[in-house]
């Protein structure tokens, strides 16, 4: 189980100079690296998790507006901590990823949940515009993602 708090900036701040705060959940940490530095150029401040225990961790003891969460995970998948994240909050936005362009993926994720699910590798852009949708409140602080 690997937690890795990092991203104690953010690259944009609201009036009250915080930003929300993000979780990635990924087994490898380029991508894990990768998307949470997507987050806080996009204004996050980010956290990562390399499994579903250390993620179900985190949740538990903070708030986190969004949670970017890999299906393939060793030990638990990423749909079934999905699950589980929502039921410890259920305010909480979920983006599912996968290298899998697949329907039935994409279905169960929606269904289980999930806000959204994008495919790897991540992109900024998709990501911004992905976000925009998500959290509205942001307003032009994602800038155009690139």
């Amino acid at each position: 189980m690997t937690a890795e708090r990092s991203g104690d900036t953010c690259a944009a701040s609201d009036a009250s100079g915080s930003c929300p705060s993000a979780i990635v959940i990924d087994d490898s940490g380029v991508e894990r690296l990768l998307a949470a530095a997507m987050l806080q150029k996009l204004g996050f401040h980010a956290q990562t998790a390399s499994d579903a225990q250390a993620a179900l961790a985190m949740v538990a003891g903070r708030r986190y507006a969004l949670a970017l969460c890999d299906i393939s995970l060793p030990g638990t998948d990423g749909l079934t901590l999905l699950v589980a994240m929502r039921s410890l909050d259920v305010k909480l936005r979920c983006v599912m990823l996968s290298s899998h362009d697949d329907a039935a993926y994409k279905a169960k994720a929606l269904q289980r949940g999930a806000a959204a699910y994008l495919i790897k590798p991540l992109r900024l852009e998709p990501l911004a515009e992905t976000l925009r949708g998500m959290f509205p409140e942001m307003g032009g602080m994602m800038g155009n993602g690139g």
